[in-house]
């Protein structure tokens, strides 16, 4: 028995990693329970505007096609994925006509009905929020997100119209004379 005395500190190293091992994946537990609580949250902020929009009158077509449009983005792993490297890469955006033109009309709008406006905005931004959280691989990414938001309003204006451009050029079974016609051929 006195021969196995070096066991013992093998032992107690073990037990030790063993308990930071379960400690780790513990906490990566809660995170991402606290990141899909969070999804969860902003994906009914996202639905209860987008519904509120739709059903407003007073909200150009343009603008309730573009909000649909980037609806059916928020699901697509692959446009959470995209948006997670734009963020990352800290890349300069290069407005397209159809961005600068889509810049425009969401500021008449701004000034003509701000109301819904806000909607829209809500619409677009929990729509982000709730894409880049419900994925592990895109949820570090919000944090950066949300910081640049916070101190770079202008670039992530920026983003968020290109998303919103991007959705509704993707949409290929949508015709929308505001984007140029058939999306199919933009």
């Amino acid at each position: 028995m006195t021969d196995l005395w070096f066991l013992y500190p093998v032992a107690v190293l073990a037990t030790l990693a063993i308990m930071y091992a379960t400690h780790t994946i513990n906490r990566a537990s809660h995170r991402r329970q606290h990141d899909l609580a969070a999804a969860a949250e902003a994906i009914k902020a996202h639905y209860d505007a987008l519904y509120e929009l739709l059903d407003d009158d007073d909200v150009p077509e343009n603008l309730k096609s573009a909000a649909y449009a980037f609806h059916k983005s928020v699901t697509d792993r692959g446009v959470a994925l995209e948006i997670a490297n734009f963020v990352c890469s800290d890349a300069e955006i290069e407005p397209t006509d159809a961005m600068v033109q889509f810049d425009k009309d969401v500021e008449a709008f701004r000034l003509t009905n701000r109301p819904a406006y806000d909607r829209f905005r809500t619409i677009i931004s929990s729509g982000m929020a709730a894409m880049l959280l419900r994925w592990p691989e895109t949820a570090d990414v919000f944090e950066r997100a949300a910081f640049e938001a916070a101190i770079e309003s202008e670039r992530q204006r920026e983003i968020s119209n290109a998303v919103v451009v991007r959705s509704v050029r993707s949409n290929k079974n949508h015709d929308d004379p505001h984007f140029g016609g058939t999306l199919a051929t933009a």
